[in-house]
């Protein structure tokens, strides 16, 4: 129980990592590498520890306020449960190989130190936004994700095209965040809370009228469509690639793209209520994994045809979720995150064997590449859909879950199915097979900074493919509480067209040796490319603003700008007469004024010298005269002063006298 208490230091180590990074210790070279790498960790040990607790039934939540707003508290808030536990340990278990990985791929970087301060925000963010207990924590956690990607993508700023393709990620995913944070507010606005828990029962207490809560849930899948880069705002995850590999490898696998499917997988009880949300989910799901599949058959690059692929694979997460099916949707984002995370560092180790990333480039690495070569196969394999363990695979479920609400999802999916085999068995004969080009023939070894992570990283591959397992008795089911659909029939036409759309793949590289694009494919090879017509449009809405933003200051200087002349000539003129009349009346009045107040002034003081002052100096005088006389009679003698006293007396009896008459 200590480790259920304690869960909330999964995210606090990768955060207090980035603090120290960024307060200076990036400048360390590889110890800062040593520091992020030992505070994820960590947050691998204690996620793990925390996994183990809530599978026990151990439920934990930790608050701090943070904000009072009208007179409530805001708080901050985490919690453990077993949902967020899972994505806790994968993201951390992913996080940390990358992280090793990174040390020997961006070694030399003049960055290094500033690049892992970055990867341990985004792990940090990304763990609290599993572990949310709140919609606002959930948010600001979303946020920083967001924020996390665009400096991680971006963070070769000074190549071509670099800057353009991380700030299309944002801005496309803040439009999105926009509607989510839209149908937040409604939420909190309407309970006057926003912990999930409270949410999800106030859903299942249809506490909110039917039209208000399919609004809210639309709302939030937009945002969820954003960052896991559905239909319409798919453009920005191909672009993606130009970061570094090792953020290709964390966005693509269980951080930034998951998040969209975690939100949903998260408030699934909500958007379960609001029925058609989860049809909408369902089918944008299926157009994604269409489009995106299609593009990755005819795409010349391979870091770029495992982003479509990634694309591909959300989008059949989503089916699975919107065929009302939560484990099917998460056992698929478990498995994608571990053997699309092991695809994209095996794409790092060729390109840095062959300098380059473009299918031209390779050919024939089986030989030179062994080990590159059984881990790049493992996990093709299983995200062609076959079955490389005694489990089935993990798209199985999903294509049940779809069976079973509605036939004509289950045919597009089991399409996608099949064009995912497709496009992995391409990927594969392209890099490994068929003749090499001549970087391929120099290419020279990785080292094993490189190989180590990614060979561990792949043997996860298999025991995440396990976790559902029937051999184990299902621990996944156990764990979510919920059954994994199941349909014989299915699984043996999912198998069917993992396995023939393999042997296609594998076959065409020996038909078509020196062909990137297959002959047969190739007339169609713009259309798949342009993704059917999306990629035009997703071109052209920027220049169409742009387009506006010319038309209206045309608009502006041609109308307004006359406007606002005249209004400015007529003004300045009012002033001018204005400062006339004021000239001519105030100033004058107040010139005469100051005038007469000075002559007053002025005659004042002659009167105070003349009158005032000689008054005062005639009395002066005569004082002093008076007192010079009556010193005089101060003569120091007493008998004088007895004769005074003598005559006075007198005086005043004969006066007295006078008066008695």
């Amino acid at each position: 129980m200590n480790a259920a208490r304690l869960f909330w230091l999964a995210p606090v180590l990768p955060l207090a990592a980035f603090i120290l990074l960024a307060a200076g210790l990036s400048r360390l070279g590889r110890l800062s590498a040593g520091l992020a790498i030992a505070a994820i960790g960590g947050a691998t040990a204690v996620s793990t520890l925390a996994l183990l607790a809530a599978a026990q039934g151990a439920r934990a939540v930790v608050s701090v306020p943070w904000l009072v707003v009208g007179g409530r508290e805001l708080l901050l808030a985490l919690w453990l449960d077993p949902l967020g536990a899972l994505l806790a340990v994968l993201v951390a278990v992913v996080a940390l190989v990358v992280f090793v990985y990174a040390v020997r791929y961006m070694a030399g970087d003049p960055r290094f130190g500033r690049f892992f301060a970055l990867l341990s925000l985004f792990a940090g963010a990304m763990l609290v936004l599993v572990l949310a207990a709140d919609l606002l924590t959930l948010f600001i956690a979303w946020e920083l994700v967001g924020l996390c990607s665009f400096l991680l993508i971006g963070f070769w700023f000074e190549r071509p095209g670099v800057p353009a393709a991380a700030t299309k990620a944002f801005l496309t995913t803040r439009v999105a965040d926009l509607a989510m944070l839209a149908g937040l507010l409604l939420l909190a606005g309407t309970l006057g809370r926003t912990r999930i828990d409270v949410v999800l029962d106030a859903a299942s207490r249809s506490r909110f009228a039917t039209g208000f809560l399919l609004a809210i849930a639309l709302l939030l899948f937009a945002g969820a469509a954003g960052k896991s880069a559905q239909i319409p705002f798919q453009g920005w995850l191909p672009d993606a690639m130009a970061g570094p590999t090792p953020v290709s490898a964390l966005i693509h696998s269980a951080t930034m793209v998951a998040a969209g499917v975690f939100l949903v997988a998260r408030l699934h009880l909500l958007f379960a209520v609001a029925k058609p949300a989860l049809v909408v989910v369902a089918w944008v799901g299926i157009i994604t994994a269409l489009v995106g599949g299609t593009a990755a058959l005819v795409e010349k690059d391979l870091k770029r045809t495992l982003a479509y692929s990634t694309m591909s694979q959300l989008g059949l997460m989503f089916v699975g979720l919107g065929a009302g099916s939560l484990i099917a949707g998460v056992l698929l984002l478990v498995a994608q995150a571990l053997y699309k995370a092991s695809l994209f560092l095996a794409a790092g180790v060729i390109d840095h064997a062959v300098e380059g990333t473009a299918f031209d480039r390779m050919g024939g690495l089986a030989r030179r590449m062994p080990l590159t070569f059984v881990v790049f196969a493992l996990s093709a394999a299983a995200l062609a859909g076959l079955p490389v363990t005694l489990a089935l695979p993990p798209k199985d479920p999903v294509l049940a879950a779809a069976w079973r609400t509605n036939p004509a999802l289950f045919a597009a999916a089991l399409l996608a199915s099949f064009i995912t085999a497709l496009y992995s068995a391409r990927a594969f004969g392209l890099v490994f097979l068929g003749p090499a080009s001549k970087p391929a023939q120099e290419a020279h070894s990785s080292g094993h900074g490189l190989l180590v992570p990614l060979l561990a990283l792949t043997a996860l591959v298999p025991i995440g493919l396990l976790i559902d397992a029937p051999l184990l008795d299902e621990p996944l089911g156990h764990l979510l509480d919920a059954a994994t659909p199941e349909a014989g029939i299915v699984t043996a036409l999912t198998l069917g067209m993992a396995v023939l759309g393999v042997l296609l793949g594998l076959s065409a590289r020996y038909a078509w040796p020196r062909d990137v694009v297959w002959a047969p494919i190739r007339p169609l090879a713009p259309l798949f490319a342009g993704e059917f017509g999306l990629g035009v449009l997703y071109r052209a809405l920027p220049r169409l603003g742009l387009q506006l933003i010319y038309s209206a200051g045309r608009i502006d200087r041609t109308l307004f700008d006359p406007i606002g002349e005249r209004s400015t000539r007529v003004v300045l003129g009012a002033a001018r007469r204005v400062a006339g009349f004021d000239h001519a009346v105030f100033d004058a009045v107040a010139t005469r004024a100051a005038a007469a107040t000075l002559a007053a002034v002025r005659a004042s003081a002659r009167f105070d010298l003349q009158r005032i002052d000689a008054a005062a100096t005639t009395f002066g005088r005569t004082l002093a005269n008076a007192g010079e006389r009556l010193r005089r009679l101060q003569t120091g003698r007493i008998e004088n002063y007895l004769l005074a006293i003598f005559v006075w007396g007198l005086g005043l009896l004969a006066l007295a006298m006078l008066v008695m008459r």
